[in-house]
C-alpha cells in the first residue's frame, strides 16, 4: 500500500534573501505540509540543507535585487546577492524544483510546489487539486461547484 505523503514528505526550502521562502514555508504548513526552512544563504557550509536531514523535495527559491527590496530587503546589495546565490550553489545544483520568485504571485509558488509533490507522492493530487478548486471527473478536469 503506498503512503499518504500528505503528513511524510519532508520539503526544505532554500533560497536568497527575499525570494519568498517564509511565506511558502506558511502556506504548506497550514496545509499539513511538513516544511522546512534551511538559512543556507547565510551559511559558509555548502550542505547545510542536508545536515538535519536529506528532504524529500528541495525547493529553491531565486529572486532578483529589486524584487528583494520590494520585499522589504533594502541591504540587500547585489555583491551580497552574488555571494548568497554561491553559497546556494549546491543546493541549487540538488534542487527538485527551482523557481524565479520574482513574477510570481506566493499563491503561484504554493501551486506550483503542490503540483510537483502531485507528480511524486501518493496523496498531494487532492491538495493540488483542493487548492485550484477543481476535481477529477472521468480522466478530466471540472470546476467545483
Amino acid at each position: 500500500m503506498a503512503k499518504d505523503a500528505r503528513h511524510e514528505v519532508l520539503v526544505t526550502i532554500v533560497g536568497v534573501c527575499g525570494s519568498g521562502k517564509t511565506e511558502l514555508a506558511r502556506r504548506l504548513a497550514a496545509r499539513g505540509v511538513r516544511v522546512r526552512i534551511v538559512a543556507q544563504e547565510h551559511s559558509c557550509i555548502p550542505t547545510l540543507w542536508r545536515h538535519e536531514q536529506v528532504p524529500d523535495l528541495l525547493v529553491y527559491l531565486d529572486a532578483s535585487a529589486q524584487t528583494a527590496h520590494r520585499r522589504g530587503r533594502t541591504g540587500l546589495r547585489p555583491e551580497l546577492l552574488r555571494e548568497q546565490r554561491r553559497r546556494l550553489a549546491d543546493a541549487r545544483r540538488h534542487a527538485d524544483l527551482r523557481l524565479r520568485t520574482d513574477r510570481l504571485a506566493p499563491e503561484e509558488v504554493e501551486a506550483a510546489v503542490l503540483r510537483h509533490l502531485a507528480e511524486r507522492y501518493t496523496g498531494w493530487e487532492e491538495a493540488c487539486e483542493e487548492h485550484h478548486g477543481t476535481r477529477r471527473s472521468r480522466g478530466s478536469r471540472t470546476r467545483a461547484g
